[in-house]
């Protein structure tokens, strides 16, 4: 099950908190009504006559009665603060700051900017964030530059091929021979149901957006079986292991322009593309559960030459797999890429890093190799002698190797067609 899904059970259960950000005229309604549901709100702003009053079950709203308020506080459900820290406790975080107009008549969204900063920092998987503020297109402009690293340490790579890549500083993808593909979350785009249904003759029902779901999900992890395991690959796999590579897919905002409809006869419409998705893919080492790199794109599924042409289910299909057979082949490209880089390293430093893996008990994908270097011992000691030990005095041709993780360097010895060994004695061991 997938953190989306948790959270989505754990909402209808009404198991969660919710934080508003912003008690204003739409922050403390909101937070009202979700208290008075039974659901655990913490309100956040920076006014602290606001925080106040609720916390004396007083309103300030007019449309908002003080008993309402009284009520909620007095069953422990509703809860105000100016602390932001508290944020991190929140599994669903709603922004109700103003965005008041400038003197130019421009919309002043710094209040967003601000807000969202203090989410940033707090931000952590399994929470949902929604923007109810009017942003605009100032606020669009603003944040057109994607942010260089995100909230949990991965870093923008330069991508032509795919619109954002992140990956984890120093990240070694060549340890995994292997790959699991969990369960693919699919969400249609936010509207698209209410869209269809007033354009299109067919009506879809709940029951045939479900299907399109599962239909999506289940040609998703077709194409990329295929892709990924022709040519003894990658095989895929359903237990963890430190050569496992995990897959945590989801294709969001997703826009059909013909979906498949329970309505009578067949479904035709004219059109020049079978609709639209973005890929949200996540890697993740199986063992430790550590996220090695995400990839988000998205695509629109155009006929071939733009032509406008009669759209069905098949057809949508065909241009669905497509759009997913161009995820996939990037995918193993990029992976075919990563090993070939490997196999040209020294055969001792794949040993010196599956020794580090085993001894750290993570898998190789979190180990960065740092350096490696042709060296000349002055003894047998390799130049890491123990106290107490006598070495012969003689030169040894050998390597050094130096993997990093967490920042942590480890450094390791060899001689000349050797095993390689830690050298804990060795300065390179070092924060």
């Amino acid at each position: 099950m997938s953190r989306l899904e948790e959270l989505g059970q754990r909402i209808e259960a009404g198991d969660v908190r919710v934080g508003v950000v912003g008690l204003g005229y739409v922050g403390l309604p909101l937070a009202v009504e979700f208290a008075r549901a039974g659901i655990a709100v913490t309100g956040f702003d920076s006014d602290a006559s606001k925080i106040a009053a609720i916390q004396d079950g007083q309103s300030y709203i007019d449309d908002i009665p003080t008993e309402q308020v009284a009520e909620v506080r007095a069953s422990g459900k509703l809860a105000a603060t100016a602390d932001t820290a508290e944020l991190a406790s929140c599994d669903v975080i709603h922004v109700c700051v103003p965005t008041p107009l400038t003197k130019t008549r421009d919309p002043d969204v710094s209040f967003i900017a601000g807000a969202l900063e203090e989410i940033r920092k707090r931000l952590h998987a399994g929470q949902l964030v929604i923007l109810g503020s009017t942003s605009g297109a100032a606020l669009a402009k603003k944040e057109k530059e994607p942010p260089q690293e995100t909230h949990d340490g991965l870093q923008l790579l330069p991508d032509r091929k795919a619109a954002l890549v992140y990956a984890k500083p120093g990240v070694d993808l060549s340890g995994y021979d292997r790959v699991m593909i969990l369960d693919v979350f699919v969400a249609f785009k936010k509207g698209w149901e209410n869209r269809q249904r007033a354009t299109s003759v067919y009506k879809v029902t709940p029951h045939d957006i479900q299907k399109i779901k599962e239909a999506t999900a289940e040609l998703f992890r077709e194409v990329f079986t295929e892709a990924l395991t022709a040519d003894d690959g990658y095989p895929l796999v359903e237990s963890v292991g430190t050569d496992v590579l995990l897959l945590r897919p989801a294709i969001i905002d997703l826009e059909v322009t013909a979906p498949d409809s329970s309505a009578a006869g067949r479904n035709y419409n004219f059109a020049s593309s079978a609709g639209a998705a973005t890929i949200f893919l996540e890697l993740y080492d199986s063992v430790s559960g550590e996220i090695l790199a995400r990839a988000i794109d998205r695509q629109v599924a155009n006929y071939p030459g733009d032509l406008m042409r009669y759209s069905n289910r098949v057809i949508n299909r065909e241009a669905a797999r497509a759009v997913l057979a161009g995820w996939a082949t990037l995918l193993r490209e990029r992976l075919d890429e990563i090993h070939r880089e490997a196999a040209s390293q020294p055969e001792v430093v794949a040993k010196a890093v599956e020794d580090l893996a085993g001894r750290l008990g993570i898998g190789p994908g979190s180990i960065e190799v740092r350096g490696f270097e042709a060296v000349t011992w002055p003894d047998s000691s390799l130049g890491c002698p123990q106290e107490g030990m006598m070495y012969a005095q003689v030169l040894t041709e050998g390597s050094r190797i130096d993997l990093a993780v967490d920042d942590r360097v480890y450094t390791y010895h060899a001689a000349r067609g050797g095993e390689p060994f830690l050298c804990e004695t060795d300065e390179g061991e070092r924060n």
